[in-house]
């Protein structure tokens, strides 16, 4: 019996909002016929956050020179 692996497919309980990760074909076949559960698509774009302006960067400040 062999098994395959695709890479992760996530799938989110509609009552609860947990996701869950599946790698096997049967294991994802199946979660995508149960009525509980949608699939998650995950988009491909990232778009990094910026602070709004005024708001101070986080993190430790840096340390000020002594003359």
């Amino acid at each position: 019996m062999s098994v395959k692996f695709n890479s992760a497919v996530r799938f989110k309980c509609n009552q609860s909002g947990n996701i869950f990760e599946f790698f096997t074909d049967h294991d994802i076949n199946t979660m995508r016929k149960h009525p509980e559960y949608s699939e998650v698509l995950e988009s491909t774009s990232t778009v990094e956050e910026e602070p709004a302006v005024g708001q101070p960067k986080r993190g430790r400040p840096p340390k000020l020179q002594k003359d």
